[in-house]
């Protein structure tokens, strides 16, 4: 289920996810020098494109492991991934599941179960969605005579 995931998202946005992070918590909010341009670097080079949500996932734990932020670097990257999911046709039982999971795999401490799940989830959700893109599709049909009205066998003058 390819899809831009992160496209909304821009380094600006995070940083200011990390603000708010920090601000709630009474702790100082400040980016981190050389590890901040190379997080953004690489965000900035990758959050546009269309990905898979393991791709996404993996693209907000790569950033994160980069430690842009003084604080909350996990907390910042696992709330993008999470809102990014927000409109996903989900039973409560599984959102919470997958919130779980994109949050242990952000911070890199996911198991194997874990993972499994989240893919279990995402080809659910995929056929899911393919199923109504299907259902939602209007048929064409043939008159009586054989003919699907309104197509032009000939050209006219």
């Amino acid at each position: 289920m390819k899809r831009s995931w992160l496209g909304r998202y821009s380094w600006e946005m995070i940083q200011q996810t990390n603000e708010l992070l920090c601000n709630h918590s009474n702790v100082e909010f400040e980016t981190m020098g050389e590890r901040a341009l190379l997080a953004r670097d690489h965000w900035e080079q990758n959050h546009l494109q269309e990905l898979s949500l393991m791709e996404a996932t993996k693209l907000c734990q790569q950033c994160h492991r980069f430690a842009p932020f003084k604080n909350f670097n996990g907390n910042t990257f696992v709330t993008i991934i999470r809102n990014a999911i927000s409109t996903l046709p989900l039973e409560e039982a599984d959102a919470a599941i997958v919130r779980s999971c994109l949050g242990h795999m952000v911070a890199g401490v996911a198991s194997q179960e874990e993972e499994r799940q989240l893919e279990r989830i995402e080809r659910e959700v995929e056929a899911r969605q393919q199923a109504a893109l299907l259902k939602a599709k209007p048929e064409i049909g043939k008159n009586k005579f054989g003919f699907i009205p309104g197509l032009q066998l000939f050209k006219r003058k």
